[in-house]
């Protein structure tokens, strides 16, 4: 019985140092000062193009942006805000 609680408290000293070290040791993570400047292009089109005045067909306007936010990550990740689209 006394070797058997002996190994146990080991085994528990043991993991609770390797978690205190792995709580050190692993990088730390750094916002950015100044925070970042992350240039975006805007594109859009439309279909079908030309377009006639007066046709029966609709016209389809995709609009996006080149890239992802830097921290969207899933769903709980920063997203594109703001954005309008003005068609004249």
């Amino acid at each position: 019985m006394l070797n058997k609680q002996k190994i146990l408290t080991i085994a528990l000293t043991a993991l609770l140092t390797l978690s205190l070290a792995i709580v050190f040791l692993a990088p730390n993570t750094d916002a950015h000062d100044p925070p970042w400047t992350v240039q975006t292009y805007a594109y859009v089109t439309a279909t079908p193009n030309p377009y006639g005045l007066g046709s029966a067909n609709p016209v389809i306007i995709v609009f996006w942006i080149n890239s992802i936010p830097p921290t969207a990550a899933g769903t709980t990740g920063d997203r594109w805000l703001g954005m309008t689209l003005d068609v004249t």
